[in-house]
């Protein structure tokens, strides 16, 4: 399709479409224009018109714009035919049309008659108009011309010499109806309009032939001139020849006279030739260049010539020399001479016969002064006059003056007079370019070679308009992308778009990484990143630069791994992690001999252990007590659970921890045996003991203290005075005489059986204590053991619970397998004062039997999960069962800390003797050159069924936040909880260790970004990416800040902290490894919440719980664990809480059904007695500012009063007033102090509202009330109309609209504080749609609606962190209503899951009177539902709660 058809489409559905016509700007050629140059120039001066439209300067003789008419003379068209057209003028047109008989107008339709135009037909047409078609009746152009005539109009004259030919002319027209150009010359002439006039004789310069005259007659012709058809001359000029006379006589003819003609017309020389030259034409030389005279025919040598001499005449004389010898001198211009007086050869430019004559200026060699016989260069010679004139301006040689052979550089065309573009390296005289410029081609080199399709998409002036080759750009596509690795860049700037294979950048200066190459060969990387689409085999990462790590699997000779991630398919043996660059631990047993050991390749857990040691990396050593049986297969110990194969003699138990009962009787070998299990003596008991344990004393009575192992029946008799089969019965003496019996008889009779009896029964407690403590070691070794006189843990160290895949807070699955250990006596720790003071402990060994035993195996302290809520109701009436129970924990360092207390160490724990035991102390890879840097204070704890789940540490000081952030990586922790601040009471409790939000931070090998943080009321969560600086791995950790639970206290209810637990369980991570939980020590708040996640666990599987046991375990794990009294009270508070609301714990997608569920048997009331038994029971002293003389007034109910934690304290300063008024700061789901719960102000109250107002920056204002103007209680805030001032307080209502089921006034409020003027724009909405008479509102949805829209005016307002002021008559039974279900549908809308119960209780432990009857807690269920069907079928609401 050609460049000028081509169409242009919109490519967008919804543009208006125009069609383009694309028009190609092209050079045309020499006479020609138009937009395809398909028009021919006129008669212009110098054959150029305007390329566009044709308009030029005329040649002499033509006229118009595009000089294609002819000038008319009178003289003209007298000398050509006599024919003189009659012209008429316009007084004769005036006449003829009055003489013309006017048509009637009815007529005109029909058209005019004759030669008549018009509507009326009363104007003339044009007189050159035909007589026979007259013209056009609307525009007056002429249908047809009269002959001689054309143009629209017929008002120009055809040329003269169509006139002449008017008798021969086709049709009789004469010329072009419509540009006057002939159809027919006469003979004579020529041209379009036959207006050249073919000469009628020749003369040299002038001379033409052909059908039109306009081809030159050849240059040689005589003035006889050519043939008109062929042109061939009819006479050659003197010396030419051939048809054309295009042929010259020989040179070598002889002249014998100046003007005579030396050859015939077929070329033969008529008078023989010059010396040297033979043949018929002269055109061969004599055999030698010597020879004077050689024959004519045979060109055999007759004479020599002067300065040749031998038989040959083959000898010739240096240049300048003659005679025989060659010893004269020509003459100064003679090359060469035969005599001094006759030179055979001259100097360029001389002649004569001693080259005395100098030729003309032009000639460069000559035998006359005019007659050359060779020209100098731009020059030619005229052969007829033999005389050199010169080339036309720009040739360096030529044939004549319209022929050059040469051209000077840069100059083309048959007269050279093109100049050639600066784009050609070479061009020929004749063609033009023959070769371009390196870059350019083209028939005139004007395309650069760089433009997109060569030579064919350039304009006349070289700009490539199809745009460039890759690599090039520019108008002229001339230029090299500014890149030196660019493949293709912005057309016009140059900037790089595309780079070369194997480089990205803006400046495509980057090279790529070992992206994966193409089937090309090439390697392509994004421009902009450089991350490859894939990596060549050994290579990950976004941009493929980090190499695989050499130790993952190989694959065919190659080392493979993932590509994003850099995680390995595989590890070789002895290598671990998702890079294979974690040594397996070295207790890990290798599988085959020779190679490493092998570990699991995820968790870095050994497959099994060298013997002597457990756990899952085989970093604890088995018991000294434990021995091996490799005859029967056993190792030491247990690779899981550590538990010995066998113990050593005199010792029993899953570690061998207990000693065997000392009373059990001794071997051959003098050692005593015991059952691993059961501790049963094996080998029976030493004599005076019985049963199984050998723990049982023979009856004293019994003879010898010998009895039965069984069943203790005394074996050889009974001691003088007893009898039975246990020797139990005093023997019967018979008297003789009664007084001599009745006293020693009776009274040790009476008195010896009552000591027995105490004796026995004092014995029999111990025995029945000590029974229970070991029938419950039966059930559950992991459990608190049996212990005795004998059987002791030797260093109080409990056994872990049973290894197990549960999980804990998230979900982790990796355990540590915890085991006791050797403790030194006099290691009792004490806190710091920091964390609180413990009593010091005695310097020995603590043991159980030092404690109240009953304490571990009466049973008080396992509680029935289904009666713990009453349990716990019955223990809050009295306060010493706590006390009791706290007290009997275990204190102090229980188990040895050699680790901490190395002087390397002690530096980097926070408090002196809170120290990780080294059992199950956390151990980090060492760092080079220090041996020390395996230590971090930090201490695995066994989660429920799930070993090792936690990781208990303390809060991170500025010396060790590395380590701490090593310990996370080593061991692929993805859950961080804190449940400190980082400054309490004027102390640092931790260091910062994180950066701050979108924020970046590196902890040595460690960075550490923050790439979101979400706040919520009571604790904020936050999502790190970390990134290990050495291969360039990241992790995703998630960290929990709980913000809400003050040093060594707890948190102000339960619900937030159990929110908290929720929030963690349910973000996913990762990560196989523990959670880290810190506070400041690690022990209080830290124990608090594992022992609570714990033991909710445990309630889901088993029917009773032990708080106290479950502590008892965990400080043998890490010390003080649940530091305070209030700490242990509390665990069992939230467990009270737990499981008494479980139940209210729903999903959305379950809420409609389970709130029909509650609608029946009477389940609705039976969760509104839950709420008040759950409720929080305040003291007088919970309301002692409300209470007071002063502000009793200000209480519109005195049982509605605010709790003084929770009550705002009034600033701004106000005579008369102090700082009180009713009301509480609520929290919502996501927000500390969301609102501000407040009665209806009373008259005297009014300033103190406002004060309220402006010093927390309030502005929302949500009224619940209805408007009563005559309760006389009620203050009036708002102005009536206009403005109200009070105490400097401008208040003036800018707005009101009502809307349906409330009112909404917009307000301006102007105050003065702290000597700042302040101007706050605050919202009061009024919900009007709650009947005074109802407990709840009417219509759900348009509660809703109204919560929503006050919602939009917060974000509206930018004043989300700020509270809003919600109130009803007593702040409480409305206002209390709309918070708790706005914080609902903020958890409903973050979470997808609410417990309306733990919400209300939640709220309630700042106001307890909310929500205070089960019409309320139905409302509550009922707006909810509500609102999920209202989202789900309108979708309404998005940017609000969804």
């Amino acid at each position: 399709m050609p460049e000028s058809d081509k169409k242009i489409y919109s490519k967008y559905p919804h543009l208006q479409l125009n069609e383009v016509e694309v028009y190609v700007d092209k050079e045309c050629s020499a006479g020609t224009y138009g937009r395809d140059c398909e028009q021919i120039c006129g008669h212009c001066q110098g054959e150029v018109c305007n390329r566009s439209d044709g308009k030029c300067q005329c040649m002499e003789g033509w006229e118009g714009d595009t000089c294609k008419s002819a000038k008319i003379t009178t003289a003209m068209i007298t000398s050509a035919a006599g024919i003189i057209p009659t012209v008429t003028t316009a007084s004769e047109t005036t006449n003829a049309m009055e003489n013309t008989s006017k048509q009637d107008l009815a007529n005109s339709t029909q058209g005019c008659a004759g030669d008549w135009y018009g509507d009326h037909c009363n104007i003339s047409c044009s007189p050159n108009c035909s007589n026979v078609t007259g013209c056009d009746m609307k525009t007056s152009t002429c249908s047809e011309c009269q002959p001689g005539f054309y143009g629209d109009y017929c008002n120009m004259t055809c040329p003269t010499q169509c006139k002449i030919c008017f008798p021969n002319c086709s049709n009789g027209t004469g010329c072009d109806r419509k540009t006057g150009a002939c159809d027919v010359c006469p003979p004579g002439f020529y041209g379009d309009y036959c207006n050249v006039t073919c000469p009628t004789h020749c003369d040299i310069f002038s001379c033409y032939f052909g059908d039109r005259c306009n081809t030159s007659c050849p240059s040689n012709c005589s003035t006889d001139g050519c043939n008109q058809t062929t042109g061939s001359c009819l006479k050659c000029e003197d010396n030419w020849y051939g048809d054309t006379c295009n042929n010259s006589c020989s040179l070598y003819c002889m002249n014998i006279s100046k003007d005579s003609i030396i050859c015939e017309g077929d070329g033969k020389c008529l008078h023989g030739c010059v010396p040297g030259m033979y043949g018929s034409h002269c055109n061969k030389t004599c055999v030698t260049r010597g020879c004077r005279e050689c024959d004519q025919d045979t060109g055999t040598c007759n004479t020599c010539q002067q300065g040749f001499s031998g038989p040959f005449c083959n000898i010739t004389c240096p240049p300048g020399k003659y005679g025989i010898d060659c010893n004269l001198h020509c003459p100064d211009l003679c090359q060469n001479c035969i005599n001094e007086t006759y030179c055979t050869e001259c100097s360029q430019g001389w002649f004569g016969n001693a080259c005395e004559n100098q030729c003309h200026n032009n000639c460069l060699t000559c035998i006359g002064f005019m007659n050359c016989t060779l020209c100098k260069e731009g020059t030619y010679l005229i052969e007829r006059n033999q005389f050199c004139i010169d080339c036309p301006e720009n040739c360096t040689s030529c044939l004549n003056h319209t022929n050059c052979i040469s051209c000077k550089d840069r100059f083309y065309g048959s007269f050279c007079q093109h100049m050639c573009p600066q784009t050609c390296l070479n061009c020929s005289g004749k063609d033009g370019c023959i070769s371009c410029l390196p870059g350019w081609n083209g028939p005139k080199c004007q395309c650069n070679k760089n433009c997109l399709n060569e030579g064919n998409s350039c304009n006349t002036d070289g700009q490539c308009h199809d745009g460039c080759k890759n690599g090039y750009y520019g108008l002229y596509c001339n230029e090299s992308c500014r890149d030196i690795n660019c493949s293709k860049c912005d057309q016009l700037k140059g900037h790089c778009l595309v780079c070369k294979s194997g480089y990205f950048g803006s400046h495509c200066n980057k090279p790529c990484g070992n992206c994966k190459k193409k089937d090309s060969g090439d390697i392509q990387c994004d421009k902009e990143t450089g991350y490859c689409g894939n990596c060549s085999n050994g290579w990950y990462g976004e941009g493929c630069n980090n190499a695989c790590s050499n130790t993952c699997q190989i694959v065919f000779s190659t080392v493979t791994c993932e590509k994003k991630s850099g995680e390995c398919n595989g590890c070789i043996s002895g290598y671990f992690g998702p890079q294979c660059k974690e040594e397996c631990p070295a207790k890990c047993l290798a599988t085959k001999v020779g190679q490493k050991a092998d570990c699991n390749k995820v968790t870095g857990h050994c497959e099994t252990c060298v013997d002597g040691y457990y756990g899952p990396e085989c970093d604890f050593s088995c018991k000294s007590y434990c021995k091996s049986s490799h005859e029967r297969g056993f190792y030491r110990c247990n690779k899981k659970t550590g538990e010995c194969s066998y113990c050593q003699n005199g010792r029993f138990g899953p570690m061998c921890e207990f000693l065997c009962n000392p009373n059990c009787a001794k071997n051959d070998d003098g050692t005593i045996r015991c059952h691993q299990q059961t501790g049963y003596c094996q080998d029976g008991c030493q004599p005076g003991w019985f049963n199984e344990t050998c723990l049982s004393r023979c009856s004293g009575t019994c003879a010898n203290r010998l009895c039965q192992r069984q069943t203790g029946a005394c074996l050889t008799g009974c001691a003088d005075g007893f009898q039975g089969q246990f020797c139990t019965q005093a023997v019967k003496k018979t008297p003789t005489s009664t007084g001599e019996w009745i006293v020693p008889i009776v009274v040790p009779a009476l008195i010896i059986p009552c000591l027995l009896l105490a004796a026995a029964a004092a014995g029999f407690f111990m025995w029945r204590r000590r029974c229970r403590r070991n029938e419950e070691s039966r059930i559950d070794i992991s459990e608190l053991t049996r212990l005795n006189d004998f059987h002791l843990y030797e260093n109080g160290a409990t056994s872990s619970s049973a290894n197990s895949n549960g999980d804990s807070i998230g979900n982790s699955r990796m355990g540590v397998k915890m085991a006791g250990k050797s403790r030194r006596h006099g290691e009792n720790a004490y806190e710091d004062s920091q964390e609180g003071s413990l009593k010091n402990q005695e310097n020995s060994p603590f043991l159980y039997e030092e404690m109240d035993a009953s304490l571990y195996y009466n049973g008080l302290t396992r509680i029935a999960v289904t009666n713990f809520f009453e349990t716990v109701k019955g223990r809050n009436r009295d306060d010493e069962v706590y006390n009791k129970e706290f007290e009997s924990l275990p204190k102090g360092m229980l188990k040895s800390s050699d680790a901490a207390l190395l002087v390397e160490n002690r530096g980097k724990c926070r408090y002196k003797n809170i120290y990780p035991y080294d059992e199950n102390r956390v151990v980090l890879r060492k760092e080079a050159n220090d041996p020390y840097s395996d230590f971090v204070n930090a201490s695995y704890v066994n989660g429920f069924n799930a070993p090792g789940a936690f990781i208990a540490a303390q809060g991170p000081m500025e010396s060790i936040v590395d380590d701490f952030w090593r310990m996370i990586w080593q061991k692929d922790c993805g859950r961080i909880v804190m449940l400190t601040n980082l400054m309490e009471e004027g102390k640092i409790k931790c260091v910062k260790y994180w950066p701050d939000k979108e924020g970046t931070q590196k902890y040595g090998k460690i960075t550490v970004k923050n790439i979101k943080e979400e706040v919520f009321a009571d604790f904020v969560v936050r999502t790190l990416k970390i990134t290990m600086h050495k291969n360039s791995q990241m992790k995703v950790v998630h960290h929990f800040h709980y913000t809400s639970w003050p040093d060594r206290g707890v948190p102000s209810d339960h619900e937030s902290l159990l929110d908290f637990r929720e929030k963690i369980l349910s973000t996913e991570s990762d990560h196989m490894g523990p959670n880290v939980i810190h506070c400041s020590a690690g022990i209080g708040r830290t124990g608090t919440l594992i022992v609570l996640d714990y033991l909710l666990k445990q309630s889901k599987v088993e029917d009773y719980i032990d708080v106290f046991r479950c502590i008892v375990e965990m400080r043998y794990q890490r010390t003080n664990f649940v530091q305070t009294q209030i700490q242990y009270e509390y665990i069992h508070e939230l467990l009270a809480v737990a499981f008494h609301t479980q139940e209210g714990e729903v999903e959305s997608r379950q809420l409609d059904q389970y709130h029909m569920h509650l609608q029946s048997n009477f389940r609705l009331e039976k969760q509104f007695q839950k709420l008040e038994e759950l409720t929080a029971q305040f003291c007088e002293a919970d309301y002692w500012s409300g209470k007071l003389e002063e502000n009793q007034a200000k209480n519109r109910y005195q049982e509605i009063l605010p709790v003084e934690t929770a009550r705002p304290y009034l600033s701004m300063q106000v005579d008369g007033r102090n700082d009180y008024i009713n009301a509480v700061f609520l929290p919502s789901y996501m927000e500390k102090k969301a609102f501000l719960l407040t009665q209806m102000p009373l008259p005297d109250t009014v300033i103190d509202f406002w004060r309220m107002v402006s010093d927390h920056n309030c502005t929302t204002i949500v009224m619940m009330n209805n408007d009563n103007p005559d309760d006389q209680t009620c203050g009036e805030y708002l102005p009536s109309e206009g403005s109200i001032t009070m105490e400097g307080i401008t208040i003036e209502i800018t707005d009101s609209m009502l809307y349906s089921g409330y009112r909404a006034n917009t307000l301006k409020v102007r105050y003065k504080n702290w000597n700042r003027e302040n101007v706050l724009i605050v919202k009061q909405f009024c919900y009007t749609d709650w009947p005074s008479e109802t407990a709840v509102p009417q219509n759900v949805s348009l509660f809703l609606e109204f919560i929503f829209a006050v919602r939009q005016w917060e974000r509206e307002s930018n004043n989300e962190q700020k509270p809003s002021i919600i109130h009803c008559m007593d702040g409480s039974t409305r206002s209390g209503l709309y918070c708790v279900i706005a914080t609902l549908l903020e958890k409903l809308k973050m979470e997808g899951r609410i417990n309306l119960l733990q919400t209300i209780l939640k709220l309630r432990s700042r106001r307890p009177s909310l929500v205070h009857n089960k019409e309320q807690l139905n409302f509550c269920y009922k707006t909810l539902v509500q609102y999920l069907d209202e989202k789900e079928q309108k979708q309404i609401y998005q940017n609000v709660y969804m």
